[in-house]
């Protein structure tokens, strides 16, 4: 395909996904992820040794299954994961300027939006997703977990209410 040219991609929808209850997706979600975080981990087990399995659970529980990360060694984790596959991929790959920036864009839009999730359910703070910092994933997005950060701490004080009075 490359002799034929870029590759386009469309960011507008054209299908509808259907998801119910008896749908695979979900009536076999725990298996599908622990094929997924074996796969990951014996794919990257050269690249990141003895935290390969570790790495690969949080890759699938926090990016692929969108779950809040709830501690900060885990989000230190995925962060490094993130900036270890990253230039793997890069130097096994050499893609040109254009496409580094658009892996890089990707990157950190996911690490943006891991971060962001943990920010949102209040699962993590501010303080954790400051200490969690990556420099080579952090161009933008930074003002939005502000934001997120404020719905967090509004969640969790709620949450605590809620506690007291039970």
């Amino acid at each position: 395909m490359q002799a034929l040219g870029r590759i386009a991609r469309l960011d507008t929808p054209l299908t509808i996904y259907r998801q119910h209850e008896g749908g695979v997706s979900k009536r076999f979600a725990e298996t599908m992820a622990a094929s997924a975080t074996r796969v990951l981990a014996e794919a990257h087990d050269t690249r990141l040794g003895d935290q390969a399995p570790a790495a690969a659970a949080a890759l699938v529980a926090h990016n692929m299954a969108k779950a809040p990360v709830r501690d900060l060694a885990t989000l230190k984790l995925i962060g490094s994961t993130l900036v270890e596959l990253e230039s793997a991929f890069l130097a096994q790959h050499r893609p040109d300027q254009f496409d580094r920036m658009l892996i890089a864009a990707e990157t950190e839009k996911r690490w943006t939006a891991i971060r962001r999730t943990a920010l949102r359910a209040g699962t993590l703070g501010l303080d954790a997703v400051t200490a969690s910092s990556q420099p080579t994933l952090e161009a933008s997005g930074t003002n939005s977990l502000l934001w997120s950060g404020l719905i967090g701490t509004a969640r969790r004080a709620q949450r605590t209410l809620k506690g007291s009075r039970a």
